[in-house]
């Protein structure tokens, strides 16, 4: 299973935030985007943040050489009024399981409320992805994506939980994957954790003590 999982390309925190550079919509500069930056990667979960065993390593994907299937998904970093964004790497324990985080500072209070409720086309966008194919190749197929809300707990000043499940098949077998989706919004920042995992979803308690510890950071 683990390598048809590194087959699988996670639709990870790139759907809050990329990895660098700020602007407003209009693609120019803002005056104090480089500040909000820092902000927000000062607001990001670190490896401290995790139970004992769980390690970061930083993102590789733009080494990769690859084509992000999932670049047609508008993220939620691309929202009219942001002024910062930051993610983190890939916290893992050695097993399947993957968490990452990311967050996104907007102008004010209203633009960032309406981007966390881009959050469901999103995900939808992702699952379509994978149900026409966009991460099929000569070893492995994924299909059968289905997104559904989550039940969580009220953090910050909004919150919004979605899943997509999905199966995945090599030659010899089938896996069930999940990906969870969980933003907060506290004020004008968005703080999002996306955590993957294989056979169950990743484990709501322990997503949720994430969360708490990520909103506990935002001013």
């Amino acid at each position: 299973m683990r390598a048809l999982f590194r087959i699988f390309v996670l639709p990870t925190v790139a759907i809050l935030a990329v990895a660098c550079g700020s602007g407003s919509d209009d693609g120019t500069d803002q005056p104090n985007a480089n500040s909000e930056d820092e902000l927000a990667r000062s607001l990001l979960l670190t490896v401290d943040d995790f139970p004992t065993g769980w390690a970061e390593s930083l993102d590789d994907s733009e080494e990769d050489g690859g084509e992000d299937p999932f670049a047609k998904c508008q993220g939620l970093a691309e929202a009219e009024g942001m002024t910062g964004r930051a993610k983190s790497g890939t916290f893992s324990r050695g097993g399947v399981a993957e968490v990452e985080h990311g967050v996104v500072i907007y102008e004010d209070d209203r633009k960032a409320s309406s981007a966390l409720k881009m959050l469901s086309e999103a995900v939808t966008c992702n699952a379509k992805v994978i149900n026409d194919g966009g991460l099929n190749n000569s070893e492995a197929r994924f299909r059968d994506a289905k997104v559904a809300r989550m039940s969580f707990s009220m953090m910050g000043d909004e919150v919004s939980a979605m899943r997509i499940s999905f199966k995945g098949f090599d030659k010899t077998s089938s896996y069930d994957f999940y990906v969870d989706y969980v933003v907060v919004r506290k004020g004008r920042i968005v703080s999002g954790v996306v955590a993957f995992d294989a056979l169950s979803p990743f484990d709501t308690s322990d997503l949720e003590a994430l969360m708490q510890k990520a909103v506990a950071k935002l001013p």
